[in-house]
């Protein structure tokens, strides 16, 4: 018999008011949780459930499952337990009716109220979809509308597990519910895949979703026929009948919600509920006849939103207009960095079907990690497992998210967040992903060297593109719509510019694209033209991706773009074909202020403007900083001297290319450099005074010089060996020429600093991975003992002037370690301290090892630092331009 509870009656911790009703899942109570003095709902469950403990275990986990989600659009669990032998569960109170009460006898809602309801629904599918549940039985009964308006949906987790509630429901047996080849849901709004048997995920709710939809707008069932089976077959074989009412923007997003195959529904809850929001504010959704559409001729081909209504509107046009013979207006906008956070470059790409993207930035800490934004949303989420990843690529049909980590390519399902890691190359210096037919993957993991390529399936990598010249490389692919044919930049060492090559999966002997000036930063492919930036303007070329050959001269758009040498190492573009949508990221360089603090980090005074410092060093009497940034002709970077005192500048160096890491000799005469004319980084010299050419100490070793021997005649430098950073002794003759051979003293170590009375060299290893990295200490001269330093973690150390204090950074903490007298010739010292927090974003360098971002003053009681630093009129934010190809038309 089943548990009949009156009111008044204690049932646990829960005091009975009154029943609500029965059904299949038992019998529902109104009930007072005296504890937090609030009243819910209790379903008391069968009590067959009580004597079939898997089935009570199953509910139970999925009980639980659904207790995580707080969402206001999910129906909320807050508790499940046994009583006397009684299980039962306790959700929140609702009040209003179910979906099914709203539609019985059969009619249709108003077109808005409908779409209103379903989007509240997406989301909270996305919600739970988020956390790797899935409802796999969604349907009018099982969404709630409350009497503020409120859709939510119920019984979240719990269908696989529930008996049969109505007559069109289909199950299996109770101990086979979940297992594979199962049939689970309602017939009519099952997925074909559940139909099947076969495994249901979050594409499978929108599927129901898509449904439920056609139901409110059409006033009848998508699928229908007079038996469970025959309406099974139904969802297999048909499509629902157009219906007059239904407008054909909404009409596109129900398609796109019920095709067959999974992979060729909206991808994601949060996919759909952008379009509905779309759909919601269209002025032209009316419940008027309007002619039938015919079904799947288009692509349903969503574009970008902002926040604000205006953006909103543009929404609309791009997610719900009809074909128009006009060419819409162009529109330009910004997506900021996250609050309290920055852009430090590192790539961005949008997903093939435009209503993501994703990209590289760095939150209010200062750690830098990959952003997932759905263009109809205000805001953007971090992806976890990618900090420290960039340069994101997405496969073909944008379920997946592919981007480099520190020790290779990994790739994300989107939906699920899970990762996984490929066997692909080492990655040293990043450059470029795409994604192509077959699951094939094209990539650069190197500054120099030919394209690789390799199966996300598995395998090894492959080479891609032959002929690349030594000293050369081959950067930014781009598959072309077939998936096969790629495009890329091919520099000869020591260029700038990059002449555009051609190749295929097939072939990997590459041909020139003709016509083609050469280019400094990438060139990528959409709807029937090449897109490069060229004299500081976006550029649009016609181009033919059949026969791979330009149909046309190239045409500014007349959409500035940041120069280049501002621009840093970004890449400057991405976009998704065919949508008509061009987004890239220009925030550059960050700006920097250079400040003096004390010894608790607290500024003293800045020194100098803001600029776009690339790093700095203080000079060994401290009263001249150098201090790389980039020059004001934004073609080339430049090593500039000023003064400690009051900030004034004089440049030092007019070579162009990159400029890293800076090593002063200790009478100040001269300053030691590493500098990228072509890619290729090495170590020059220069007086300070300004007298004389600059002279270059090695040739193509991408070297960069740490620190000389208080003598000057010894010097430390990293070079990069394959995947990591080796630390190399040069013994210096006075023209800067080794006089014997350069010495290798630590792989995987690629920063080094003389102790002030050169007895000691203290070094950083693992400098590709900070968070990996240690401190060590080694005699000079080098023999086989090394010290560690720090007990965790840290990276770039420097000595005080006196040499009685060491200090390296840890994380964002500066900290310090006490030289004790030496014993025996080994090296003594004091447990690390923390001085003072560092600033959330320092800045690193491109190639060449690792430049510090801290300077100690000769006194010891402050040091000179680099904090970011806002600016007016400051490229702070992605741009995102929409219908490019409006450009071409003026």
């Amino acid at each position: 018999m089943p548990l009949v509870l009156s009111p008044g009656t204690r049932f646990g911790p829960y005091e009975i008011i009154a029943a609500l009703g029965a059904g299949g899942m038992g019998e529902v109570y109104r009930a007072r949780d005296p504890r937090l003095g609030r009243e819910v709902a209790i379903k008391i469950l069968p009590a067959a459930w009580a004597r079939d403990a898997e089935r009570l275990r199953r509910f139970e986990t999925e009980a639980r499952a659904a207790g995580q989600l707080n969402h206001p659009n999910i129906l909320s669990v807050y508790d499940f337990s046994v009583h006397e032998g009684t299980p039962y569960l306790v959700t929140e109170l609702l009040e209003g009716e179910t979906l099914r009460e709203r539609l019985t006898p059969p009619s249709a809602l108003p077109a808005r109220k409908a779409i209103e309801i379903a989007a509240q629904v997406a989301r909270g599918l996305a919600a739970a979809h988020a956390r790797g549940i899935v409802h796999r039985d969604l349907k009018p009964e099982n969404i709630f509308l409350t009497r503020g308006g409120q859709a939510k949906i119920l019984d979240f987790g719990l269908a696989k597990v529930t008996a049969p509630v109505s007559d069109d429901a289909v199950t299996v047996a109770a101990g086979e519910v979940t297992s594979a080849g199962s049939v689970l849901g309602t017939a009519g709004y099952m997925a074909p895949e559940q139909v099947r048997g076969e495994a249901a995920d979050a594409r499978s709710d929108l599927f129901a979703l898509g449904a439920i939809l056609y139901e409110m707008v059409a006033g009848r069932r998508a699928f229908q026929k007079a038996t469970a089976v025959e309406t099974m077959s139904a969802v297999l074989k048909e499509e629902p009948a157009a219906a007059a009412v239904i407008d054909p923007a909404l009409q596109r997003v129900l398609d796109h919600c019920l095709e067959k195959d999974p992979t060729a529904r909206f991808q994601s809850a949060r996919d759909l509920e952008f379009a509905l929001a779309a759909l919601g504010g269209s002025t032209s959704m009316q419940a008027a006849a309007l002619p039938a559409p015919r079904r799947r001729h288009g692509w349903w081909a969503p574009a970008v939103g902002v926040a604000g209504l205006v953006i909103g509107g543009l929404l609309v046009y791009f997610f719900a207009r009809p074909p128009a013979p006009t060419i819409p207006a162009l529109v330009r906008f910004s997506i900021p960095a996250p609050t309290g956070g920055d852009l430090p470059g590192g790539g961005l790409a949008l997903s093939p079907d435009g209503t993501k993207m994703a990209y590289v930035a760095g939150d209010r800490t200062g750690v830098d990690q990959l952003w997932l934004r759905h263009m109809g949303a205000l805001d953007a989420r971090p992806l976890p497992g990618t900090i420290g990843s960039e340069w994101p690529f997405w496969s073909r049909d944008g379920a997946r998210l592919g981007f480099f980590t520190s020790t290779g390519l990994a790739v994300m399902d989107v939906a699920s967040g899970a990762v996984q890691s490929l066997e692909s190359s080492p990655v040293q210096v990043a450059r470029g992903a795409t994604w192509g037919a077959g699951d094939m993957i094209v990539y650069q993991p190197a500054p120099t060297g030919s394209l690789l390529k390799m199966s996300v399936q598995g395998g090894t990598s492959a080479t891609a593109s032959t002929g690349t010249a030594v000293g050369g490389t081959d950067r930014w692919p781009q598959f072309l719509p077939d998936g096969k044919h790629f495009i890329f930049l091919r520099f000869n060492a020591h260029e700038d510019d990059g002449t555009l090559l051609e190749a295929s999966l097939a072939d990997s002997t590459p041909h020139v694209v003709a016509g083609v000036p050469k280019l400094e930063s990438q060139v990528i492919y959409a709807d029937g033209s090449l897109l490069y930036s060229l004299d500081g303007s976006l550029t649009a070329q016609p181009f033919d991706w059949r026969s791979g050959k330009t149909t046309g001269t190239p045409r500014s758009l007349a959409v500035p773009l940041m120069p280049m040498g501002l621009a840093g190492a970004t890449g400057a573009l991405a976009l998704t074909a065919g949508n008509g949508l061009l987004a890239w990221d220009q925030s550059g360089q960050p700006l920097t202020q250079l400040v003096v603090v004390d010894r608790s980090g607290k500024v003293m005074r800045t020194i100098g403007a803001p600029a776009r410092y690339l790093g700095w060093s203080l000079s060994p009497d401290g009263k001249t900083i150098s201090a790389s940034r980039v020059d004001s002709d934004a073609k080339a970077d430049a090593i500039w001297l000023m003064s400690a005192a009051t900030g004034a500048p004089r440049r030092l160096t007019f070579a162009p290319g990159q400029y890293q890491n800076q090593a002063w000799s200790p009478d100040g005469q001269w300053l030691y450099y590493g500098l990228a004319p072509g890619g290729v980084i090495d170590v020059y010299r220069k007086r300070t005074d300004g007298v004389g050419a600059a002279e270059q100490l090695t040739q193509s070793l991408y070297a960069a010089p740490h620190s000389l021997s208080p003598n000057g005649k010894l010097l430390l430098f990293s070079t990069l060996n394959g995947s990591h950073y080796d630390l190399h002794l040069r013994t210096l003759s006075p023209t800067g020429r080794p006089s014997v051979p350069d010495q290798m003293l630590q792989p995987g170590a690629g920063y080094g600093q003389f102790s002030p009375d050169g007895h000691w060299i203290a070094y950083s290893t693992e400098i590709a991975r900070p968070e990996a990295a240690d401190v060590f200490v080694m005699p000079n001269p080098p023999n086989s003992s090394r010290w560690q330093i720090s007990p965790t973690n840290g990276n770039s150390p420097i000595w005080s002037h006196d040499g009685k204090d060491l200090y390296y950074q840890s994380g964002q903490q500066l900290m310090q370690v006490h030289v004790l007298p030496a014993h025996s010739g080994a090296f003594a010292f004091s447990a690390p301290q923390v001085l003072f927090a560092m600033p959330a974003r320092q800045v690193s360098a491109y190639y060449g090892g690792y430049q510090a971002l801290y300077s100690p003053f000769p006194d010891g009681k402050a040091f000179l630092l680099g904090e970011p630093a806002n600016s007016a009129g400051a490229v702070t934010g992605i741009t995102v331009v929409t219908n490019w190809p409006r450009a071409l038309a003026h």
